[in-house]
């Protein structure tokens, strides 16, 4: 997986300080968790062997990816007895609330919550052949 956006790790609206803009890469298994939000993205890819899709977009989002649906992860008391899929899910978001829940600490700040209101945003997802030009390639020059 590739993106330029904020990294190296995981990141959120009230917790983004100690991550920088620039181009980044993890195994996706490096990335699966419950969370794992990137924030500020303008381009992601995913990369198996020659292939890749590249999602670019002029209205920056963020993205996660893991091996367990949602209500998998809800349902299970502990994530070792979360249902591990033999497929990815990329979660592509516009914002998201800040890391605070008030299930074991304050809730967020005001600052920090998602206002729900209609929006829209859109991209192109694109399949790449990864024989001649990287990820990042493609992704630069989509820019």
């Amino acid at each position: 997986m590739s993106w330029r956006g904020l990294g190296p790790h995981e990141n959120y609206v009230d917790s983004c300080q100690s991550a920088y803009h620039g181009i980044f890469h993890a195994h996706v298994d490096e990335l699966l968790q419950e969370n794992g939000n990137h924030m500020d993205c303008d381009w992601i890819g995913l990369a198996k062997q020659n292939k890749g899709i590249l999602i670019h977009t002029e209205n920056p989002l963020n993205f996660s990816v893991s091996k367990y649906e949602d209500r998998d992860l809800e349902m299970a008391k502990h994530t070792i007895n979360s249902v591990e899929r033999d497929y990815l899910i990329l979660h592509l978001d516009k914002q998201q609330n800040g890391l605070g829940s008030n299930s074991c600490g304050q809730d967020q700040l005001d600052k920090y919550r998602c206002n729900f209101e209609d929006f829209s945003f859109n991209f192109p997802l694109t399949l790449k052949d990864l024989t001649t030009r990287s990820l990042v390639d493609w992704g630069k020059c989509q820019s």
